[in-house]
């Protein structure tokens, strides 16, 4: 109160026409609530990033023995295929690298990948596995439906 007072006095005049207004305790207690309140706005919450799903991929070793309709289903149709009998190159490719597929004919009309070869392209791609994820991104990205 004694604050509330030391105010009211730096604002009087010497003018004896003017009365001072004394302030209830009531109304100087709701001036001190109301300056220390924090703000009634309460911003919204910023939404996270959702985290980036990382594709499994195989082992390349692990694609020895796979055969073309498996490919497919992983890879999808590759980007060259070359017929040279009894074998045939399947190359998959994206903007970072080169994936080559040799599949040989057992004899019985069934292909089988028996080796394999990464090559990169103007892009550097340290390791297989992440030309193995981009080729299966793009992959998908091209069979995903397309949004109405």
């Amino acid at each position: 109160m004694a604050l509330g007072m030391l105010a009211l006095g730096a604002c009087t005049t010497t003018d004896t026409n003017q009365s001072i207004i004394p302030v209830e305790p009531s109304q100087e207690a709701a001036i001190e609530v109301a300056a220390v309140q924090p703000s009634a706005i309460v911003p919204e919450p910023v939404p996270e990033p959702e985290p980036e799903v990382l594709i499994s991929v195989p082992e390349p070793d692990n694609l020895i023995g796979y055969s073309p309709s498996r490919l497919k289903s992983l890879f999808g149709e590759p980007s060259f295929v070359r017929s040279d009998p009894p074998a045939e190159l399947w190359q998959y490719k994206n903007a970072s690298c080169i994936m080559d597929l040799y599949l040989y004919n057992d004899g019985s009309d069934n292909f089988a990948v028996t080796h394999l070869e990464f090559r990169q392209t103007e892009q550097s791609v340290e390791k297989f596995e992440q030309c193995l994820r981009l080729i299966i991104t793009n992959t998908q990205a091209l069979l995903a439906p397309e949004a109405s």
